[in-house]
């Protein structure tokens, strides 16, 4: 498993303490500090989330990443081919050579073309315009021991 880090300086992950003082520090710039008949704005917790995210690499400098929580799809034409179940039954059917070779015959143009062209979806897999912005989170990748997480 590998974890990218949120904060990176000089290709190296600042220090937790200072990645949670940075996010604290955003957060109240953003917080309403109150006014005339408006509230004061609190912030109760502030909360890091780990999205479920896989990767993998292809080639020297491509990524697939592929969604766990599939809020993503990608679409893809599928081409289909003619039925093949009409034609093993007529070869099954076909007792002497000359009949066998008369189904040969008949069925020697029948999966030149493509029977028709559908739709499919693909889940979870992000899209590639989001990948040219993310391309570089993918550099600084940390190897991180497998195994459950328990909280002390």
């Amino acid at each position: 498993m590998y974890q990218a880090y949120f904060m990176v300086h000089k290709d190296k992950p600042v220090e937790a303490s200072i990645e949670h003082a940075s996010v604290v520090v955003v957060a109240e710039r953003q917080r309403s500090k109150g006014g005339f008949l408006k509230p004061v704005e609190r912030i109760d917790y502030i909360a890091k989330l780990y999205y479920p995210i896989f990767l993998s690499k292809i080639g020297d400098n491509n990524y697939l990443v592929v969604d766990a929580i599939p809020l993503f799809a990608k679409e893809f034409d599928v081409k289909k081919i003619p039925e093949v179940e009409p034609f093993l039954q007529d070869l099954e059917n076909a007792t002497t050579l000359e009949s066998f070779l008369g189904v040969l015959e008949r069925y020697s143009n029948h999966f030149d073309e493509f029977a028709s062209i559908e739709k499919e979806q693909l889940s979870g897999i992000f899209p590639l315009e989001w990948m040219e912005d993310v391309h570089d989170f993918f550099q600084n990748l940390t190897r991180v021991e497998e195994g459950i997480t328990t909280l002390d």
